[in-house]
């Protein structure tokens, strides 16, 4: 009898503290139907100064739960890093959701649209960078944010750097570091862009917004960009 009441009590516990947590679920597919493994599901809070985040990563047929979610609205954003797919959240909107006390939103599919994999190598002839050096590439979304590209890969001539962006698109990418004087393909320095820092002032040595064309490939070659001194 008092092991029956122990259970019964820890029961009553349980639905006291989490009454309004609820669940979605579903699977993460592209444009084609073809469901994909190893992405990142991100649900976003969007209820008053609540932004709580809650992340699963999709199993082998593509499928998430996304557990013990507060009642409220809820933006839902899929990346998968060094994939051709784009973060919609990035680029427009994410799915949203509105969850009750207490539901279970089952069988919420996400597609996800395959853009192209734009990738900057940072060539490095002089071997002058090291492990911990100062330098950030990212690109210019549209509300102005800065996304920071992925580091791919690391060998003996330099860093690639990649991200997946939306097809025929043209691009600012953003190159930043307060220790590196850095050339385009072409020779050219980057100048500092104004609102990057002013280098004469103690601020960065490169700090350009650099306008690509419209990126077709969904894996094209790397764009190059080579470091030629420190500062």
């Amino acid at each position: 009898m008092v092991n029956r009441i122990r259970i019964f009590l820890l029961l009553l516990i349980s639905s006291v503290a989490f009454p309004q947590n609820g669940r979605i679920q579903g699977s993460v597919t592209d444009d084609s139907g073809n469901t994909i493994a190893g992405a990142f599901a991100v649900a976003t809070a969007q209820s008053g100064n609540d932004h709580s985040t809650y992340t699963s990563v999709t199993g082998k047929s593509g499928e998430y739960s996304l557990d013990n979610l507060k009642p409220g609205t809820y933006t839902l954003c899929v990346h998968k890093p060094g994939g051709p797919h784009i973060n919609a959240c990035q680029w427009s909107t994410g799915s949203q959701f509105t969850l009750g006390k207490g539901e279970t939103l089952s069988n919420q599919t996400v597609a996800v649209v395959a853009g192209a994999l734009l990738q900057i190598h940072i060539a490095d002839p002089g071997k002058l960078m090291g492990a911990s050096d100062d330098l950030l590439i990212g690109v210019l979304l549209p509300t102005g944010l800065i996304q920071p590209m992925r580091l791919a890969s690391l060998d003996p001539t330099g860093r690639t750097y990649d991200i997946a962006v939306p097809k025929q698109t043209p691009l600012r990418v953003s190159i930043n570091s307060t220790q590196f004087q850095i050339v385009d393909n072409n020779g050219s320095g980057l100048s500092p862009h104004p609102s990057a820092g002013n280098s004469s002032a103690g601020g960065v040595a490169t700090g350009s917004v650099v306008t690509l064309p419209a990126p077709s490939a969904v894996n094209g070659p790397p764009i190059t960009f080579t470091v030629t001194g420190r500062r």
